[in-house]
């Protein structure tokens, strides 16, 4: 269910060191373009629900561990996402 809700990856980058992956590496699995995952990391795009699910599946974490949940304050460009 997607309550309208934007995740900002806060701790994406020390989560995929500490587990010795890639951007490439998560991009793959996702079956994204690897800049998507760069713009989470940068806090230039933001993550709707499902894919935060996703991404936190994929790394076998838990979403708090991975994000900050916004209530969708932020402007359009902050939270345009394409996958």
């Amino acid at each position: 269910m997607n309550n309208g809700s934007r995740y900002k990856a806060s701790q994406l980058a020390a989560v995929l060191e500490n587990q010795g992956r890639k951007q490439r590496w998560l991009a793959l699995q996702l079956g994204i373009h690897e800049s998507i995952v760069s713009a989470w990391i940068s806090g230039k795009r933001t993550l709707g629900e499902d894919r935060a699910k996703q991404v936190a599946d994929t790394l076998g974490l838990p979403l708090f561990l991975l994000f900050d949940v916004t209530n969708g304050t932020e402007t359009v460009a902050e939270t345009r996402e394409v996958a």
